[in-house]
């Protein structure tokens, strides 16, 4: 979430005239959960209302998680499919095209930002800033895991909550993933 928002910075053209993720995080008063109905910036990876709201919204979900997507496109597509065709009662059919669309996807799936910025643990390295955008993110992050451990109407795709990836960890800042 916090790269989200990091993203959503330097996609906005608000980094222009040399402003910084940093020089924002760093001028915005604090708490910065009071900016958070004013200023898209901060809901952008707020992810744990969507998530719930959807939850309550559909018969079921599936959540794919960028990382394992990119790690294994056709694992990610194939979990999907047979999930699908579980919920639907049909068996989905697995052609051949499927696959080499599936590879072709892979080798032109964007893994970057199509905007050029920096590293979000280069670009904020304040201890206090880091700290803040932690906070900011922290409850809709346990929110999400919360509803992958609890609610049987969300499903992590490929793997599912019994993998252990899904944890707690997958949406913290790197530098609370990595104890920076």
């Amino acid at each position: 979430p916090v790269a989200r928002a990091q993203s959503y910075w330097y996609w906005s053209s608000r980094s222009q005239n040399g402003n910084s993720f940093a020089k924002a995080v760093r001028n915005y008063p604090r708490p910065l959960s009071r900016h958070l109905q004013e200023d898209p910036m901060w809901r952008k990876g707020w992810y744990g209302p969507a998530i719930a709201s959807w939850v309550q919204a559909v018969d079921h979900l599936y959540l794919i998680v960028a990382a394992d997507y990119y790690a294994n496109q056709t694992a990610t597509v194939d979990a999907l499919l047979e999930a699908w065709g579980r919920r639907s009662g049909k068996r989905l059919l697995r052609y051949e095209w499927l696959h080499n669309t599936t590879n072709a996807h892979a080798s032109q799936a964007a893994h970057a930002n199509s905007h050029r910025h920096p590293k979000l643990e280069d670009d904020v390295t304040d201890l206090a800033d880091r700290a803040a955008l932690s906070e900011l993110y922290r409850g809709s992050n346990q929110q999400v895991y919360r509803l992958i451990r609890e609610d049987a109407r969300l499903t992590v795709l490929p793997n599912g909550p019994a993998s252990g990836a899904y944890d707690g960890a997958f949406l913290d800042a790197v530098w609370d993933r990595e104890g920076r």
